[in-house]
């Protein structure tokens, strides 16, 4: 009784051990890209590395941009570290998700899969042989850490390798042509026992491996039609399968990541600004375009792009932007200044870098710039396009110095002097002919035809001839002036 007692509980912790571990799957079936590398990341984050048996990463990709590989990469790394195994299930692993594949401890295939294919080039259509030499290092990185043969890794990414595979004491190995001829004259190394089996991958394109290749070559662990196959033969089907979603299921994210629908959000982020600035005081323009700015920073945040500096600059250069409009119109350095920084910020959270140091990166850029581009110049055509139907609203509004109507204003003095004629006023400096009178609350310069007419006395204005204003003693004046001189 006491060991059927104990048999029962054993089989009862065996269960509660079995329940405690997960196997974890994870499809990647598109083009691998910076919006979708943070999406993948955060899955494998989520990953209770406690529970987890294994992770089995099925690959079905065509390829995508080699950095954003190599960033899974290094997610599948701290897995690793931790103790969670990871093993690749690939039916296609072309381009960078090849790094993916050969980035787990183990791969499997389907019959029929392929893996390799690694062409890089530039925005021009050129051979980036940059981009082919950090490609390179991260194939070689981990082919030997997983001991897959490194030069069939190399020559996925390398167009210019010959690889052939020879038997060295009896020992299957695959070197290049010029690694064969170092072996051949290294003393140590008897040429009797080196024996070139042939060519298997020939130099002027990248290599590209079927699963037979794989299995063959010491790449791919065995084929299997279906996953249930493989669960099967790994022993992993009495543990609970976790399907974690599928990364085209994240409709939202990869909307909110996609480089153009952000460039949109930009587009409109400061359409929205600039229709306030025309119609200040509605609200609505300008809460709808920091809306639109908010979607374009939170999709780089989900992509795994905008750092909090980047949007300090970002905020900081709006700032020097509204104090250039609202507290120091004219002030063009702080307004430019702040453009800049704008621009700056803008860019930075578009990209992981933030100077182009190889030629991937230099297209990336060069895209960017393009895209950032293209967005100011939709602003500025419907940016005016907006003032013509508002003509009462000046384009760039409080930034431009109003130009003063000289001719109106002349014109105006001119009239407003023409209606003295006839009135009188009292002269407050000596007239030498020249001097001031006081008329109705407002002072004016005048002259007389030739006589002096003292402070204190009345005058009456004769003419004006432009802006000349002539006068002369009123007559009430010049009465009392004939009085006493015939007294």
């Amino acid at each position: 009784m006491k060991n059927l007692f104990l048999f029962l509980l054993l089989t009862v912790f065996a269960f509660s051990q079995n329940d405690a571990h997960t196997v974890y799957n994870l499809k990647v079936q598109e083009p691998l890209s910076n919006n979708l590398t943070k999406v993948i990341i955060n899955k494998l984050k989520a990953v209770d590395k406690d529970s987890a048996k294994v992770i089995i990463l099925e690959i079905n990709s065509s390829g995508g941009k080699i950095e954003a590989a190599n960033m899974i990469c290094r997610e599948l790394d701290a897995l690793a570290e931790s103790g969670v195994p990871t093993y690749a299930y690939v039916t296609q692993a072309q381009g960078a998700s090849a790094l993916l594949a050969i980035a787990c401890e183990k791969i499997y295939m389907q019959p029929g899969a392929t893996l390799g294919n690694v062409v890089l080039k530039t925005t021009f259509g050129g051979i980036d042989k940059e981009g082919i030499k950090v490609a390179k290092d991260y194939f070689t990185t981990y082919a030997k850490r997983h001991l897959y043969p490194t030069a069939l890794m190399q020559s996925m990414v390398d167009p210019d390798m010959e690889v052939r595979q020879i038997s060295y004491r009896a020992q299957p190995l695959f070197k290049t042509t010029e690694e064969l001829n170092e072996m051949r004259s290294d003393p140590t190394k008897p040429n009797k026992e080196i024996h070139d089996k042939g060519i298997v991958v020939k130099r002027g394109a990248v290599a590209i491996f079927s699963a037979k290749e794989c299995k063959d070559f010491g790449i791919c662990r065995e084929m299997y039609t279906t996953k249930a196959k493989l669960l099967d033969a790994l022993n992993l089907t009495e543990y609970n399968v976790e399907k974690v979603s599928n990364v085209s299921s994240d409709t939202l994210t990869q909307l909110l990541t996609n480089k153009w629908i952000r460039i949109l959000c930009l587009t409109l982020g400061f359409l929205g600004i600039l229709i306030e600035f025309l119609s200040p005081g509605v609200g609505v323009p300008i809460l709808g375009g920091m809306s639109f700015l908010f979607l374009f920073f939170i999709g780089g945040s989900y992509a795994g792009l905008v750092e909090s500096w980047e949007i300090v600059i970002f905020i900081f250069g709006l700032g020097c932007i509204a104090l250039e409009i609202f507290v120091m119109p004219g002030m063009i350095v702080i307004g430019v200044a702040g453009a800049a920084m704008c621009f700056a910020g803008v860019l930075l959270s578009m990209q992981t870098f933030v100077y182009p140091s190889t030629q991937q990166q230099v297209s990336i850029f060069m895209g960017n710039m393009m895209a950032i581009t293209m967005s100011i110049g939709a602003n500025i055509a419907i940016f005016f396009s907006i003032s013509n139907l508002f003509p009462n609203k000046k384009p760039l509004g409080p930034l431009s110095l109003e130009k003063a109507d000289i001719s109106s204003e002349y014109n105006e003095a001119l009239a407003k002097n023409q209606e003295l004629v006839g009135k009188t006023g009292k002269v407050i400096a000596t007239l030498r002919p020249s001097g001031r009178m006081e008329m109705d609350g407002e002072y004016y310069d005048v002259v007389t035809q030739g006589g002096m007419i003292n402070a204190g006395e009345t005058v009456s204005v004769l003419f004006v001839e432009g802006t000349r204003i002539i006068v002369e003693k009123a007559e009430a004046e010049q009465a009392q002036d004939t009085e006493k001189t015939e007294e």
